[in-house]
């Protein structure tokens, strides 16, 4: 059920029981025909209803005065307006408010509905509102979205690990009306899986080459991971290599049930790795436990590893010289692990971050325009980190979308720690799931007046 359903369901229809009494004539005792005494309700079961969405026109009003005596005497009569009860606009002059925006936001991006089934299932409910409009809606209302996310990276930096993936993205044409005909890329950054703060941030960009990882690390003085892209081999970062593409090169050489070939013995030495660090994991290991367990158990695998490694001479070509290659080149980023408990065996990570983006691109195929890419990008970096600190999508894409209009594009940073998805001034429909909150009021609803 849609969020939106949920505020409606709850604040109009709270729990309703259904009760069944017994007919008149069967509320007299068999035995002596005395009338019978409800002694108690016995539950029988509970059913979930759907209750329709509903979509309302609000209208704002105000006051206007005038002196009727300055009127009657010809002179200019005195006019005095009320406040203008009209909340800060998401869409500047235009026809949603936030309510809208964020739950086209949230369909398209989370659920995996494009813009042209939204405008189809709103046509079925008697509502015309078409793609093009609803695309300009979320460019538009992602802009809000910037100060948040520049102020995402800032703590980024802070964390000791990040972890980096990218995937393409295909974009028609530029903001200029210039036909595209090369794919862009989606770099993702995410704080590792021991950081203070959880945070997933997705950037579009034109290219994959090496000018836009040093663009979007510059300073950046921690530890990057990463799988073997040249692209992100310089930087002031140490970067980190990834056992899960080592080993998936090593799988694709494995000849069908050939359980004994040189590449899948290789595969079983890490697979034995990762099967002490779950172990350490699921047993909660410290630190300095984690590091005693890689030292004594994993390094010697590793050692093992590349020992046998060195001994295969492949052909030219083949894909067990490029998986070969690979581990040889990346031993140095592979390595780095066994001595520093905040690093994982894998990037494992950032994949799965990059996976909501797929899953959702499979659905929209692409951006119009570079605009529209980059709003993509900026929906999925709040709704992604809304997920990892626990929020509920709607409720967070909702409160920025009110608060943040009344800042302006330059919030301070009192306002924007406020908003941040740790925040704990956040209010609990932020928080909780709709379901959970008792009291839920949309912001702003009481000063329209609504007409269905």
């Amino acid at each position: 059920m849609n969020t939106a359903a949920k505020i409606s369901s709850e604040k109009i229809f709270p729990k309703r029981r259904s009760y069944r009494s017994c007919p008149k004539n069967k509320c007299n005792c068999a035995v002596c025909g005395s009338k019978l005494k409800v002694i108690k309700e016995e539950f029988l079961t509970s059913k979930l209803v759907y209750i329709p969405e509903q979509l309302k026109m609000r209208e704002f009003y105000r006051t206007v005065y005038k002196c009727e005596c300055c009127d009657k005497k010809g002179e200019d009569p005195h006019i005095v307006k009320s406040e203008n009860p009209t909340p800060a606009q998401v869409i500047p002059k235009g026809l949603p408010d936030q309510t809208l925006v964020a739950d086209i936001m949230q369909r398209k991006y989370q659920l995996g509905t494009p813009l042209d089934r939204q405008e189809k299932y709103w046509a079925a409910q008697g509502v015309y509102l078409s793609r093009t409009s609803m695309a300009n809606w979320v460019i538009e209302g992602s802009k809000w979205f910037e100060p948040v996310i520049d102020m995402l990276w800032k703590y980024s930096y802070k964390e000791p690990v990040l972890n980096a993936d990218e995937t393409t993205s295909r974009t028609l044409k530029t903001d200029k009306g210039k036909k595209i005909d090369k794919l862009g890329q989606m770099w993702i950054c995410s704080t590792g899986r021991a950081a203070k703060k959880k945070i997933a941030i997705y950037e579009y960009r034109d290219s994959r080459t090496k000018a836009v990882a040093e663009e979007l690390y510059y300073g950046y003085t921690g530890i990057l991971q990463t799988d073997g892209f040249q692209s992100y081999g310089s930087g002031s970062y140490t970067r980190v290599g990834c056992w899960s593409h080592a080993r998936r090169k090593l799988i694709d050489c494995i000849p069908e049930k050939h359980k004994k070939s040189k590449a899948a013995i290789a595969v079983g030495m890490i697979d034995k790795m990762f099967k002490y660090e779950r172990e350490a994991r699921k047993e909660d290991y410290s630190d300095e436990q984690l590091l005693e367990m890689r030292r004594e158990k994993i390094a010697p695998l590793v050692d093992e590893f590349y020992k046998f490694i060195d001994s295969l001479h492949p052909g030219n070509g083949s894909h067990l010289a490029e998986a070969v290659n690979y581990a040889r080149n990346q031993k140095a980023a592979l390595t780095v692990f066994l001595n520093n408990p905040l690093v994982d065996m894998s990037n494992n990570l950032a994949e799965r971050t990059v996976k909501p983006y797929i899953i959702a691109r499979k659905n929209f195929l692409f951006s119009c325009t570079e605009k529209g890419a980059h709003a993509s990008a900026a929906v999925m970096t709040i709704i992604e980190t809304a997920k990892r600190n626990g929020l509920d999508v709607y409720g967070y894409l909702l409160h920025l979308l009110t608060e943040l209009p009344k800042y302006g594009h330059t919030p301070t940073r009192e306002q924007l720690e406020a908003l941040m998805p740790w925040s704990d001034s956040l209010p609990d429909f932020c928080k909780k799931k709709y379901s959970q909150v008792e009291s839920v009021t949309i912001p702003e609803m009481s000063l329209c007046k609504a007409k269905v």
